[in-house]
């Protein structure tokens, strides 16, 4: 035993001094640098690779348009890969290796709107040198679907608002039936004559209410006969209107049923008075049925959509009347006091207050100029010339607004149109694809 136990002491002492000779930490030093080595080249290794990605993501991608050339990235046009340009397999086609570029003979002003296109992810703006149907050709080739920004969500539910064969039908034939002829669908020809009557009715009540106004005709007995047939008819329809309407809530937000509403108010009321009291006092609330003028809203989309722009540039039209408002007060306070304080004939001098002056400014401003009232002293023409240049000015800068809205407005529908078109190109075209493959 003892003799055993001596001889594992003695190995593992020879054992622990072989581990400690200086061969073996050196052989493990040259071990330990070996694999640091290894774990360093293959760090280097995979930062390799993710650079080598990032600069193939980055690649310069050069189109040449009729002879303009266009540099984007490849991570640009990878913003949308269904399109032509973002799908390299598409785009591939059109590639030139002489040049070392894309040719494509297409618009060059069209090419810079749909290149912003994938650079703003999104933005699509059309430019102002081409027609609108040019440029969805162009959106067609480039298989790039139309956008419509949110600032159009509103004019969008206008729109859809205003059309009622979109809108929801009531529930049974009778009301269904009934719905289309309060709205004026014009599906059939008896639909058609109905609109023409009301539109016929509509402009009688409005030419009585104007001829009711001579002073030859003003006592005719005629005039209140009308009034109860067209009242009579009016408040029908309402009723008709109320009762085939398949959500009754929503009334309370059209504008055209307040008017129809308040129109048959009026109209009862007048009647009331007219054999209560006489026709002296009933003539009072006859300023009231110029209500019915708004009716002829209901035949006439330009005309809402005129009424729409100005409440869509009603912050722009407030700031016009208030800067309007202030200057032609400062500019009525100069001009009364210049024709008084410094008018030899003071007693002659047309502005007597500055109210007077306030309506010289305002005919002056506005372009009118009747002429009843004018300066006469030399400042107070200066003023007054001064004005007429301001006037100008300030009352030309809603024009441009109001008609870029009323043209953004009134061609929507056409856009939505182009865009549904080309959504059901793009779904036929990808159908073609998966059957060819198949």
């Amino acid at each position: 035993m003892f003799v055993r136990t001596g001889t594992v002491k003695i190995s593992r002492t020879l054992s622990n001094a072989s581990q400690n000779s200086p061969e073996k930490k050196l052989f493990n030093q040259q071990k330990k640098k070996k694999e640091s080595f290894q774990c360093s080249f293959l760090a280097h290794h995979i930062n390799a690779i993710r650079i080598g990605g990032l600069v193939l993501h980055q690649q310069r991608v050069k189109i040449c348009v009729r002879g303009t050339l266009f540099e984007t990235f490849e991570s640009t046009l990878g913003n949308f890969p269904n399109t032509l340009l973002g799908n390299i397999s598409k785009r591939n086609t059109y590639f030139d290796e002489l040049r070392g570029a894309y040719v494509f003979d297409r618009c060059v002003n069209s090419f810079d709107a749909v290149l912003f296109y994938y650079q703003s992810k999104g933005t699509l703006a059309k430019p102002p040198l081409v027609t609108r149907e040019q440029f969805y050709e162009e959106l067609n080739f480039y298989e790039i679907d139309g956008v419509i920004d949110e600032r159009h969500m509103e004019d969008l539910y206008f729109l859809k608002q205003n059309d009622k064969k979109n809108g929801e039908l009531p529930k049974g034939c009778f009301r269904s039936t009934v719905w289309k002829f309060v709205n004026f669908f014009n599906d059939n020809f008896i639909q058609t004559a109905y609109t023409y009557v009301n539109l016929l009715i509509t402009l009688l009540s409005i030419t009585a209410f104007c001829l009711e106004t001579e002073p030859s005709l003003q006592f005719a007995k005629i005039w209140i006969y009308i009034e109860i047939g067209t009242g009579i008819f009016f408040g029908i329809e309402f009723i008709f209107f109320v009762y085939s309407c398949p959500n009754i809530f929503q009334l309370r937000r059209s504008l055209n049923v307040l008017i129809d509403l308040a129109s048959v108010i009026v109209n009862v009321v007048y009647i009331i008075l007219y054999f209560l009291v006489g026709n002296k006092v009933a003539v009072l609330i006859r300023f009231f049925r110029v209500i019915r003028v708004f009716k002829l809203t209901k035949f006439s989309m330009a005309l809402r959509l005129f009424i729409y722009t100005l409440y869509k540039c009603s912050n722009f039209l407030q700031i016009i009347l208030v800067t309007g408002g202030t200057l032609s007060f400062a500019f009525a306070a100069f001009i009364f006091i210049l024709e008084n304080q410094f008018n030899k004939y003071k007693e002659e001098s047309a502005f007597r207050s500055i109210f007077d002056a306030m309506w010289y400014a305002v005919i002056s401003a506005t372009g009118v100029g009747y002429g009843d009232i004018h300066p006469t002293t030399a400042l107070g023409k200066v003023c007054g010339a001064f004005l007429l240049v301001t006037g100008i000015l300030l009352f030309c800068l809603p024009q441009p607004v109001l008609v870029n809205q009323f043209i953004s407005v009134y061609y929507l529908p056409e856009i939505m149109c182009n865009k549904e078109t080309l959504r059901k190109n793009a779904i036929m075209k990808m159908r073609q694809a998966m059957l060819g493959e198949v």
